[in-house]
């Protein structure tokens, strides 16, 4: 097959607005604030942006679903793959504890020739394969400088308080608890105010050396120590929660609705049936298009279009394009698109494809392709 490096570049859009936050952002911009979004300083200001883990790993996920459908449908299995190969296909495997010898170099070359997933997404622990990196390149999606995120917040209300009829439907004990707990929550609500301002005041003491500060600051550790066992006691007692129902929410921000964000993938030396793998896991992901947090409240829905260039020795030629509005078939121009998908449906349809995890021996599961050798292998 002949090999290119294809180059798609576009935009996603926001039909909705999207949010997304690591760990690791949350926790530097603080807790009782709105959960953030990635975002990179520039000369023209804060640039927002849709990270690049979030948009391939939902493409992978696509295209796993394409494979498990196209495999189910090709050998009349409707639980084809393992455990592990579901893992393998969708995470690019899970790698044990145990140290493991890759003997399967000489193999590489057959392996990925009968498995696009494996040589298109990559794998972190692909079988006697060990790492694979994959082909694909997935960039981060832009908005422009100058976008500002929107915020969304709010309070959760406790029910029995906002609506007090509901209350008749109590028993005597319930009603006993639902004040209790009310009361409760009250005085923790002070106590936990009086703890952020002891915890403030030793972090500023606890910068100084002088003698008498560090007294002070001894003094207040046990103040604290004592302030948080009398909280948890207060609501251990009236059967409160740590977390009230009712309580204002941080919220969280996000991209705004309507915003065009800049966005480039590449695939990398390539054959048809590779690109077709990805042309076919956009055809999936156009069918229900979100990205991100909060789809629960109505976020995350995107649209997206690319125009796509083929690159190799002769030059860069565009090719065609690709887009999709959301909820809707991935619409394709171009002859050699066409194809290339064509060639990806054929290959696993008819094909040599494998999607189990490469090993020495691969012996008695249904594949995509009856073609393949199910028994002994051989050892390179």
């Amino acid at each position: 097959m002949t090999i290119n490096t294809y180059v798609l570049t576009g935009f996603i859009h926001a039909d909705e607005p999207l949010a997304t936050c690591s760990k690791d952002l949350k926790d530097r911009e603080g807790k009782d604030k709105p959960t953030p979004i990635p975002y990179q300083a520039s000369s023209n200001g804060l640039v927002y942006y849709f990270p690049s883990s979030g948009i391939r790993g939902s493409l992978r996920r696509a295209a796993a679903s394409v494979i498990l459908d196209k495999t189910i449908e090709r050998t009349g299995d409707p639980k084809p793959f393992s455990l592990d190969e579901h893992y393998a296909m969708v995470l690019g495997g899970v790698k044990g504890s145990e140290v493991m010898d890759r003997i399967g170099i000489t193999l590489v070359e057959e392996w990925l020739s009968k498995n696009p997933m494996l040589s298109v997404f990559g794998a972190g622990d692909g079988g006697i394969l060990g790492f694979v990196e994959g082909k694909l390149s997935v960039g981060s999606a832009y908005c422009e400088p100058g976008v500002e995120p929107t915020i969304f917040s709010g309070a959760r209300t406790d029910e029995f308080y906002r609506n007090p009829g509901r209350v008749k439907y109590l028993s005597d004990e319930d009603i006993e608890l639902l004040v209790g707990r009310s009361v409760a929550n009250s005085i923790s609500s002070k106590v936990k105010k009086e703890i952020e301002a002891l915890e403030a005041e030793i972090r500023k003491l606890s910068r100084s050396k002088e003698s008498a500060d560090i007294e002070r600051l001894a003094e207040l550790k046990a103040e604290l120590v004592a302030k948080e066992e009398k909280r948890k006691k207060d609501l251990e007692s009236a059967g409160a929660k740590t977390v009230g129902v009712g309580m204002p929410l941080a919220g969280y921000k996000a991209i705004p609705r309507g915003e065009k964000l800049e966005h480039t993938i590449k695939l990398f030396r390539a054959n048809s049936v590779e690109m077709g793998l990805l042309l076919a896991s956009l055809q999936r992901f156009a069918l229900e298009p979100l990205l991100g947090a909060h789809a629960a409240n109505g976020l995350g829905t995107v649209s997206g279009q690319w125009n796509v260039r083929k690159v190799n020795q002769s030059g860069s030629t565009v090719i065609g394009s690709v887009k999709f509005d959301a909820f809707d078939n991935l619409v394709i121009e171009g002859d050699e698109l066409v194809q290339a998908l064509a060639d990806f449906n054929a290959f696993v349809e008819t094909g040599p494809a494998d999607f189990t995890i490469p090993s020495m021996q691969r012996k008695g599961r249904a594949k995509a392709g009856d073609a393949i050798d199910t028994e002994a292998q051989a050892e390179g």
